[in-house]
């Protein structure tokens, strides 16, 4: 089994790389437009480690004998998820203040919404080896 987490975990990084390039390529597109690189990158960066961490956490729980850990072990990746990203929101607004960049926060919003599917398939597909 855990050769499929590496697996997805090196889904994750190829998405996470995938990502930073983009941004680099278009660093001069997106300030045109009035976002900020750096915070999408951080972004990036935080959103990688929280789903690599939820996918190692997933693994733990698919390992286990009872059934039900999984299912747990989702639900609290999840969570702990979801409050670290919003805490970071509102810790980047609180620190800047006025200067906050409400597009990069979007992008970042939009970040989290594609590290999320790319985690609940993950989990899936993890839920579909550990039934069969």
């Amino acid at each position: 089994m855990w050769v499929k987490i590496r697996s997805l975990l090196a889904v994750e990084l190829c998405l996470f790389l995938l990502i930073y390039g983009a941004v680099f390529y278009y660093t001069a597109w997106l300030v045109q437009h009035g976002v900020s690189v750096p915070v999408v990158q951080a972004s990036n960066i935080l959103l990688f480690v929280l789903t690599a961490a939820a996918t190692i956490m997933h693994g733990a729980g698919v390992n286990s004998t009872d059934g039900y850990v999984f299912y747990r072990m989702v639900m609290l990746a999840t969570f702990l998820k979801l409050f670290i990203a919003a805490m970071a929101v509102v810790l980047y607004v609180v620190q800047t203040g006025k200067q906050k960049n409400v597009p990069a926060v979007y992008v970042a919003m939009a970040l989290y919404m594609v590290y999320t599917v790319v985690e609940v398939t993950g989990a899936l597909l993890l839920a579909n080896k550990r039934d069969a």
